[in-house]
């Protein structure tokens, strides 16, 4: 039953049903939204897809060719099981999300606006934005490093001796 279902959806149910949880989700969220805010519903609701959009037709495309040019750029270290590449791609997307999300706060635009929606006072997000992409950074590079030091053990580490005398040729008679 479960394959047929694989040949017919391409995955197994599970992936179904996280993605209507995570669709449910997303309505919820929205549903929060409109509560929230006294904007015109459909303009959030058009804004929401164009961002979608561009997203998936401007930035995905810039994302894969930044993502070749680091690539072509980062030279691996001479123990190939350890990219380097890795320990970059973690940071940087990371520091990206965030930065898409809190953008507004981040270069105080909303300040006004979340003042009045929150009620906390409102707190310099762009120092703070920067020090958790440093510290995101640094936890990345002390991460490589470490993965090194332990390739590099492990690489000079000699290979077990098998002293296992060898079964003697014994050629059956037939």
């Amino acid at each position: 039953m479960i394959s047929a279902w694989k040949k017919v959806y391409g995955a197994s149910p599970l992936h179904l049903l996280g993605q209507i949880i995570a669709f449910a989700i997303a309505i919820y969220a929205y549903l929060q939204i409109i509560e929230v805010t006294s904007t015109d519903n459909l303009s959030l609701l058009i804004w929401f897809l164009a961002g979608a959009l561009l997203h998936d037709i401007i930035f995905v495309p810039i994302y894969l060719i930044l993502d070749l040019i680091a690539r072509l750029g980062i030279q691996d270290h001479s123990l190939r099981n350890v990219r380097a590449i890795n320990h970059i791609r973690f940071p940087v997307a990371i520091s990206g999300v965030m930065f898409l999300v809190l953008f507004p706060l981040i270069i105080g635009k909303s300040e006004p606006n979340y003042v009045r929606l929150s009620g906390d006072e409102y707190a310099d997000y762009f120092s703070r934005w920067l020090l958790i992409v440093a510290v995101v950074f640094g936890v990345s590079a002390i991460s490589y490093a470490v993965r090194l030091r332990l390739e590099a053990t492990r690489a000079k580490r000699p290979e077990p001796a098998d002293d296992t005398p060898a079964a003697p040729d014994t050629v059956a008679a037939a």
